[in-house]
């Protein structure tokens, strides 16, 4: 999808998310928040607000080591995103290299459709009309070698409210 669709067609448009951490080659074993979250894996970085474990996806089923799991970790702070990436890439865990890159986001399906917040408290993706210069095409996600937006079923069970907290929610994480 070429920048300009990308910058036309909301539903091609990503965005990066700086606080955002992809995390690919996790052992079974590994892929548990609790075990993620622990000071000698992601939480010597920096307090992660939240992971989503894909489980339901699993990679390389058949491999010598069992199925590859992903996960996305989000940080309070972009700098602490940064530092998990530049220091977990790449590196051996339960006898197999995890991989590591900032992810992406993008917009949200019902603000495409609609115009509006889905109202789901957990959705990661973007509600409001973003800048045009923050606007990336699916090339630019690829050159950057960044992370995939989180498959909206991690973002299961949803819950509604009223989309006006629903932003506030999500500005004050940022």
């Amino acid at each position: 999808v070429s920048q300009q669709k990308a910058k036309t067609n909301l539903k091609h448009a990503r965005f990066v998310q700086k606080n955002l951490v992809y995390v690919i080659g996790l052992s079974l074993t590994l892929a548990r928040e609790e075990y993620l979250r622990r000071a000698d894996m992601f939480g010597r970085f920096g307090r992660i607000v939240r992971i989503l474990v894909n489980r339901a996806h699993p990679y390389n089923a058949d491999a010598p080591g069992g199925p590859s799991i992903s996960a996305y970790l989000q940080y309070s702070r972009d700098v602490d995103a940064s530092a998990a990436v530049r220091s977990m890439n790449n590196v051996v865990f339960d006898g197999r290299e995890i991989r590591c890159a900032i992810a992406c986001t993008k917009y949200c399906d019902t603000f495409v459709k609609n115009g509006a917040h889905c109202g789901n408290l957990d959705c990661m993706y973007v509600h409001d009309v973003a800048d045009p210069e923050d606007v990336l095409s699916r090339e630019d996600v690829l050159a950057r070698q960044l992370g995939p937006p989180p498959p909206s079923h991690l973002f299961l069970p949803v819950r509604r409210r009223d989309p006006n907290a629903a932003r506030q929610q999500q500005q004050a994480a940022q």
